[in-house]
This record gives C-alpha cells, sequence and structure tokens, in this order.
C-alpha cells in the first residue's frame, strides 16, 4: 500500500508540475495483485490506483481519463458520507480529499464535457467544508425531527454534547497542567474519568430516541427541486464558478488575482465601517473600481445562468464575507465635477437581485424545511431600548466586582455605552405592521430573565434593537453577545449579555430573527464580520432558519426606518420573501435619502440575509370568534 501511495504522489505532482509522468508506473498500476489490505485500505488503494492511471492516461485518452476521475470522485464522496455515518465526531476533508475532488472537478467540469451535477454539488458541499459548517449538521439535525417532541429532544442532545465538550476541555487543560507541574494523580481524577464514561452513555442512549439526520450528501435533482424558477444558487469549487438553477446548472472556469482581491475586501470594507458623520462632500467617496471588480470575481460568466433570476443564494468564499453583495457594481456612476461619485445614479447590483448568503447547500435545504413547518400562534417579539449608559445610574441596579464571567462588573461599562430611546419607537412601529399578538420588552424589562421566560417556542418572528459586541469588547467576554438590561451581574443568566453560546441553548421554533444592533463601537475590521457570523449562526443551531443581520454599526435614525419599511414590506399582502423584502426596503432607502451622503451603501447596506430565505413567513392571522388562525402560502409563491 506504501509502495502504491508512493506512485500516486509521484505521479499527481509530476502532472501538477506539467511534467510527463513516468509511463513505467502504469503497467504496474493496472495488474495490481489482490492484496490482503481489509475493507478501509482495499478502497483507498483502488481509489488511488484509479486517479494515478487517469493522471497517466490525461494526454493520451483524455475522455477516458475524464471517465476514471469522475469514478475516483465518486467513490471518494462514498467514503467520507460512510465515514460520517459511522461516528458522532465532526469530519472534515482531509488533504487527499481536496486534492482528488479538486482534480477530477477540473479535469471533468470543462467546457468539452458534460458537467456532472452530483460530482460538483459533492465538491462544493465537501471541499468547502470548515468548522461553520457545524451549523449546518446542527440544522439538518432538526430538520430530520418531525414533532414537537422530537424537536425537544434534539435541542437536549445538542446542549449536552456542548456541555460535554466543554466539560471534556476543562478536563484537558486540568491534565495538561498537571503534567507540566509534575503534580500526581489521585483517585478523583480516575473518578472524573468514569463519570465522563457515564455522561457519554447516557447521551448515547438519548440520541438513539431522534431520528438520525442525513449523512449523505445532496443531489443536483434536490436541490435543483428545492429552488423555484425565479431562484439561482451560486458556489465556488475547484476553480469554478457553479450556479444551479431548477432547470439547469453551469460551471465556469475562473482565475482570480488574490493579492488584489484582497486589497480590494479591504478598500471596501474600510469605506463601508467609516464611522464619519454624513458630509456629502466625504460619502461621495467609494472604492468604485474595488467594488466591479469584486462583482467580476464573483459573477463574471454565469450571465446565462442568472437570466430570469431575481433571487440568488449564495455561498460566498469565506475571503468575501465581510462585503454586501448588494454594495457590488457592474460599471461605474458618473463623477462629480468637485470630486468623488454622483452615488445617486450608481446601479447597486441591490437593484437587481435579492441576496441569501447560506454557509452550505445542506444549510439551505435544511433551513427550507425548518421554514416551510407550522410555527407558534404568536406573531413577535422584540427586544430593546435596554438600561445603558446614564439610565443605568437611574435604575440603581446593583454591581459586583467579581471577575467571574463576563457580566462582572456591569456598570463599569453598561455606563460607557450610548442609550438606545429610539429602539423603543422602533420596536413600537413595527408591531404596528402585525395584524395580531405581539409582544415588546424594553427598559427594565428588556432583561435576559424576562425573554427567558416567554415562550420562545411561540413565536413567528424576534427582533433584538440593541448593541451588538465582538470579543474582547467587555472583560472576559471570548464570543459575540446582545446587550439588554442587567440584571443581577452575578448570574451570568441574566447579567445583561445574552451570549452566542447562550443563544444556542435556546428553543425556538420563530421563522425569522432580526438583529438590528446598532452604535456598535470599537470595531475589530480584521474580523469585524464576528458578532454577526457569531449571532446568526447561534439562532440557526437554536433552530430558525432565516436571520437578517448587520455586518456593521449604522446610524440609529437610518435603521430605524429602514427596518420599519422592512417589516411593512415583510407584511404586505404580497407575503414577499425575507430577501425579496430587505431588497424591496433597501431600493425605498436610497430612493428616500434625504441627502446626497445617504446614497453612501454604508448607510443602507450592512442588514444581510442568512439561511433558508425564499419561504415566505406565516405572519398574517385571521382572528375569528376568539381563535387564531395562521395563513400559509406557498414557497414557490
Amino acid at each position: 500500500f506504501a509502495e502504491l501511495y508512493y506512485a500516486a504522489a509521484e505521479i499527481f505532482f509530476d502532472f501538477n508540475a506539467d511534467a510527463v509522468p513516468d509511463q513505467k508506473w502504469e503497467p504496474l498500476l493496472a495488474n495490481i495483485p489482490n492484496w490482503n489490505l481489509g475493507t478501509d485500505l482495499k478502497a483507498q488503494s483502488e481509489l488511488y490506483q484509479r486517479l494515478a492511471l487517469a493522471l497517466l492516461r490525461a494526454n493520451s485518452n483524455k475522455s477516458e481519463a475524464q471517465e476514471m476521475f469522475k469514478s475516483a470522485a465518486r467513490e471518494w464522496l462514498t467514503i467520507f458520507e460512510q465515514g460520517r455515518s459511522d461516528t458522532q465526531a465532526f469530519p472534515l476533508p482531509s488533504m487527499l480529499d481536496k486534492l482528488v475532488l479538486e482534480k477530477a472537478i477540473a479535469e471533468t467540469a470543462t467546457e468539452n464535457s458534460t458537467i456532472d451535477g452530483d460530482l460538483l454539488i459533492g465538491g462544493l458541499e465537501l471541499l468547502n467544508r470548515n468548522v461553520r459548517y457545524v451549523v449546518s449538521d446542527t440544522l439538518a439535525a432538526l430538520a430530520a425531527q418531525t414533532d414537537e417532541t422530537e424537536r425537544k429532544t434534539i435541542h437536549s442532545v445538542l446542549r449536552l454534547s456542548d456541555e460535554q465538550e466543554g466539560w471534556e476541555k476543562e478536563r484537558l487543560q486540568d491534565l495538561v497542567q498537571r503534567v507540566l507541574s509534575h503534580k500526581s494523580f489521585d483517585q478523583k481524577d480516575f473518578s472524573a474519568l468514569v463519570t465522563a464514561e457515564e455522561f457519554d452513555h447516557g447521551l448515547s442512549r438519548l440520541r438513539k430516541t431522534i431520528k438520525p439526520p442525513i449523512t449523505r450528501l445532496p443531489t443536483a435533482k434536490e436541490l435543483q427541486g428545492a429552488l423555484n424558477k425565479s431562484e439561482a444558487l451560486i458556489g465556488y469549487v475547484a476553480g469554478r464558478r457553479v450556479c444551479v438553477r431548477s432547470d439547469g446548472l453551469w460551471a465556469v472556469p475562473f482565475s482570480i488575482n488574490r493579492d488584489e482581491l484582497t486589497l480590494d475586501e479591504k478598500l471596501l470594507a474600510a469605506a463601508l465601517t467609516v464611522q464619519n458623520n454624513p458630509s456629502d462632500t466625504n460619502d461621495s467617496q467609494y472604492p468604485i473600481a474595488s467594488a466591479i471588480r469584486v462583482y467580476r470575481a464573483l459573477f463574471d460568466g454565469l450571465a446565462p445562468c442568472l437570466e430570469g433570476a431575481t433571487h440568488i443564494i449564495i455561498l460566498t468564499p469565506s475571503d468575501l464575507a465581510t462585503i454586501p453583495l448588494n454594495a457590488l457594481l457592474r460599471e461605474a456612476p458618473p463623477k462629480l465635477s468637485e470630486g468623488g461619485y454622483d452615488l445617486s445614479k450608481a446601479h447597486w447590483l441591490a437593484f437587481d437581485y435579492a441576496f441569501t448568503n447560506v454557509t452550505s447547500i445542506r444549510d439551505f435545504l435544511s433551513s427550507r424545511e425548518i421554514a416551510s413547518r407550522p410555527s407558534g400562534n404568536k406573531l413577535f417579539v422584540g427586544i430593546g431600548d435596554p438600561l445603558v449608559g446614564r439610565a443605568l445610574d437611574l435604575a440603581g441596579l446593583p454591581d459586583s466586582t467579581s471577575p467571574q464571567h463576563p457580566g462582572a462588573g456591569a456598570k463599569q461599562w453598561f455606563a460607557e455605552l450610548a442609550a438606545l430611546p429610539e429602539t423603543r419607537d422602533e420596536l413600537q412601529n413595527i408591531a404596528k405592521t402585525f395584524d395580531g399578538p405581539t409582544e415588546i420588552l424594553v427598559g427594565a424589562s428588556a432583561t435576559e430573565e424576562r425573554f427567558r421566560v416567554l415562550p420562545l417556542d411561540s413565536y413567528e418572528v424576534i427582533h433584538f434593537a440593541t448593541h451588538g459586541l465582538v470579543r474582547g469588547d467587555v472583560p472576559q467576554l471570548n464570543e459575540a453577545a446582545l446587550v439588554l438590561t442587567p440584571g443581577d451581574d452575578s448570574d451570568s443568566s441574566n447579567d445583561g449579555l445574552l451570549t452566542a453560546s447562550e443563544v444556542t441553548t435556546l428553543n425556538l421554533s420563530a421563522r425569522l430573527v432580526v438583529l438590528s444592533a446598532c452604535n456598535t463601537g470599537n470595531i475589530d475590521l480584521s474580523a469585524f464580520t464576528s458578532p454577526i457570523q457569531g449571532l446568526a449562526t447561534a439562532f440557526a443551531a437554536a433552530g430558525v432558519p432565516v436571520t437578517v443581520a448587520s455586518l456593521w454599526p449604522v446610524d440609529s435614525a437610518v435603521t430605524q426606518g429602514l427596518m420599519v419599511r422592512f417589516y411593512q414590506q415583510l407584511t404586505s399582502s404580497e407575503n414577499p420573501a425575507v430577501a425579496v423584502a430587505l431588497q424591496r426596503t433597501i431600493i425605498d432607502t436610497i430612493k428616500s435619502a434625504p441627502s446626497r451622503a445617504f446614497y453612501h451603501p454604508r448607510y443602507w447596506a450592512p442588514f444581510i440575509v442568512f439561511g433558508g430565505s425564499g419561504v415566505g413567513l406565516i405572519i398574517r392571522v385571521i382572528a375569528t370568534r376568539g381563535e387564531i388562525v395562521q395563513v400559509p402560502f406557498e414557497a414557490s409563491a
């Protein structure tokens, strides 16, 4: 097996270096004996053999080589799926996984070959898989459950799994410290191991009571069946832009200048997150060339696929995840005589498409499945206007100096946050757009404790209008969090910080969560998506299929107007999808800009949609004889 591995590696590296592989390997590889390798090694040896032979024949018999590449890649995907179904672990692709699939896709997804849809979709899922895909697996587990009891059980499993992981990390850290300090081990260390084993057995028994999620990779047919005629899903894999419609699939080769694209991303991020006051002069500046280059990097060559599409679901590359697609351009707007650009005449991508961001195809499919199910009978709950700044002093809340958790010493840093009285008006105006029961928690009522005691599994929409914090904004805070009114800051469940990890423990059935965090200070431009990625994915893990969140802090007055418009669109008689409602809101906001400064996308582009947007919400009710009756509508509407 080692000899075979060596031969395959030599051939692979020769081929990639544009050198002619040593053809003397071919007769040896074509006649491998029936080695007694065991099931796993035998399957791998056959893959190496097939891949090596395909590379050797790539020049002499291209069609045969392409079929061998396809066969090897399909087999590799099957092995990966089988490995996932045999373990509770979270697998990531190995370097060899990536080499085999990238080579197979590159050699088969060409203009002169028939596109293998399942191979491309499998490649998108496997090659792009990273730790953020934990959320996709969580959503798949939730989507597999068919009733309320099963859903609550899977939440318990996920919550206990997180607790087990945290406990194991603490024990491992303690073990390392003992080894480094040459401490001896006593009976309690072994008792802890027994406790861990018993916990694991109990968790395994609980897992057996729920339906296991589908571990196989999605197929092209499944994905196309989930897309309606106006939608296109776009992903990027192995030097290919992949575009999927309900009636077709495209794979377009591309190459980009990574250094140039990195600079473009930084220029756009800096322009979009600047916190200066509105200025007609300063806000006429925008890195137009960068916006055009990023557009071309993402969409060039996809015009045939996008014809007739109005909603794009996109697996955005991680190095461009900080840039809202709404703020990209196909061409430059006119320049102003005094310098800068006339952004009132810019044709932003927001005018052409609604956008939804997804982590993976499974993320998209699972979100659609969850969003299509009936939810609770309460429409809306809004939380905002927390007691911070001077309002906190007036409330006379107790303080603590205990350093044990992020909420400790709350007054010291809660008092430094700006008060958000406008969010009270925002929530009240939003509530008026719903024709049914709503709940608002503001001021002294906007605590974690008050929020947690609500029937959270009964609300259709949950809206947070408050500060969002990034890791490090508060001492001891190592994750994203939402600011609420501090209650007892010695209690982490009521300290005024609803952290991402706390969100994952909530049992939610809402179809939509909106995070209109504003006035967030101390933005770290090197990781300014962290509060959104963390919170959006946390709400997905809590069972919410669609989240609207902001990539950066925005002027409060603009946010208030934009949010009210968004809900007016969402609750209109047309019942648009969430992404479509947001697109229409952005267009209205641009067209009603109060001055030239507000045409700049830093005011209207921060909000983006995560998840399975496209399935409309059940947000309209009819009150009949004291009963609330939900009125659903089709996903294709």
